[in-house]
C-alpha cells in the first residue's frame, strides 16, 4: 500500500519488514498490518496513496484565523501603549500638581545652603542677609515672622 507524508516533518511507518522513514511531501510504496494502516492515517500524518493537490484557498480558514489573531495581538499592543500613555500623562500630572506643592509661596523668608558651610536666608530667591554660618541660622525656620523680619533686619546682605 502506497502512503504520502503530509506532515511538515519527516516521518516513520511502522511496517512488516521494519521502520521505513518518510520525507515531508514524499510516498513510500510499504506492507502493513492493517492495525498500522490505521494508525498512520488517524496521525494526521499520512494518508494512503498520492496526497490530493492543494488547490488555492484550501487554506483559506487557517489564513483567516492567523489575521485575525495578528489583528488581536496588533489591537492589545494598541490599548497598552494608550494605556502606558495615559499612565505616564497622570505621572506628569502628579509630578507637576507636587512640584507646585513645594514652591515657595512668595515673601517667605527660606534658608539657602551657599555650600562649603555658608547659608543665606532668601525671600522669592534673592539673598535679603549676608553669608552666615549654620549656627547663626538654626532655628530660623521655628521663628515668627515678626522674629524673622527682625533678624532679616539685623543681618541684612550689604549694599553692592
Amino acid at each position: 500500500m502506497k502512503f504520502t507524508n503530509v506532515s511538515h516533518g519527516p516521518r516513520g511507518l511502522n511496517t512488516k519488514t521494519g521502520l521505513v522513514v518518510v520525507a515531508p511531501g514524499q510516498s513510500a510504496d510499504v506492507d502493513m498490518v492493517k492495525v498500522e494502516e490505521d494508525a498512520a492515517v488517524a496521525s494526521g500524518w499520512f494518508v494512503k496513496g498520492d496526497a490530493p493537490a492543494q488547490k488555492p484557498g484550501d487554506n483559506i480558514k487557517e489564513l483567516q484565523a492567523q489575521l485575525a489573531a495578528r489583528d488581536q495581538t496588533i489591537a492589545d499592543l494598541n490599548k497598552g501603549i494608550s494605556d502606558r500613555d495615559t499612565e505616564i500623562t497622570d505621572l506628569k500630572a502628579k509630578l507637576e500638581a507636587a512640584t507646585k506643592a513645594n514652591d515657595v509661596p512668595a515673601g517667605v523668608y527660606v534658608v539657602t545652603d551657599k555650600g562649603r558651610g555658608w547659608f543665606a536666608i532668601t525671600q522669592d530667591g534673592k539673598e535679603v542677609t549676608k553669608s552666615l554660618r549654620e549656627d547663626d541660622v538654626k532655628g530660623f525656620d521655628e521663628m515668627s515672622d515678626t522674629d524673622k523680619a527682625a533678624f532679616v533686619d539685623l543681618h541684612k546682605a550689604e549694599a553692592a
